[in-house]
């Protein structure tokens, strides 16, 4: 699917990650984000992009333990969403946020992080563009499902969701991401699961 089609899907409300659980994240996605905190190993004040930031159940999290971060989506109402709820929100301890619709293209990051967004494009595409915007050493963690679990199939069934957006999940499992990062020229990669839905947490660092 087109960045132009997933931009016009993601502008619907009703497909935008739901503002009360954005708000207040259930205990199983405050597990996944802790996760992806434990693997970036970064000090709070470091500066982070969530690429496919969405309405910002990533970046939320993470601003609210301190770090900046560079919010990165085609859709730019979901981004104005995140904003407003960033300035409902936040308190002096929060980090800033930044919005943009578009990639960087100068290594300004110390690290990486985005959720249910490697599915969303092409991962031998944008892997080396990423690569480009993470300062040496910097960390990409994304938190993706796993392709090989087959109740994410049966779950795209039952909540309707439109093939065009889900299909690259197939590509979305270790061997496979595992193969595209190393391609692109990382290292350290490691993938971890959590939880019984079997969601995985992707680890990978920039050594050049």
């Amino acid at each position: 699917m087109d960045s132009k089609n997933q931009k016009l899907y993601f502008d619907k409300q009703n497909n935008r990650y739901k503002i009360g659980l954005l708000k207040h994240p259930p205990k199983r996605q405050l597990l996944e984000y802790q996760q992806m905190k434990t693997e970036l190993k970064l000090p709070i004040g470091s500066k982070l992009m969530d690429f496919g930031s969405g309405n910002g159940r990533v970046a939320l999290y993470f601003l609210g333990r301190g770090y900046h971060v560079h919010a990165v989506d085609v859709s730019k109402t979901s981004l104005l969403e995140l904003t407003k709820i960033y300035k409902q929100i936040k308190t002096s301890s929060w980090g800033v946020l930044t919005t943009s619709t578009t990639l960087p293209t100068t290594p300004v990051f110390d690290g990486i992080v985005g959720a249910d967004i490697l599915h969303h494009v092409d991962i031998h595409t944008i892997l080396p563009q990423l690569k480009k915007t993470v300062k040496k050493n910097g960390v990409l963690v994304f938190s993706e499902p796993n392709g090989w679990n087959p109740l994410w199939y049966i779950y795209i069934f039952l909540k309707r969701l439109p093939w065009s957006i889900e299909k690259n999940i197939i590509y979305t499992n270790p061997l496979q991401i595992t193969c595209a990062f190393q391609r692109s020229g990382y290292t350290d990669i490691h993938i971890k699961n959590i939880y019984f839905f079997t969601r995985m947490v992707i680890h990978g660092i920039n050594k050049e």
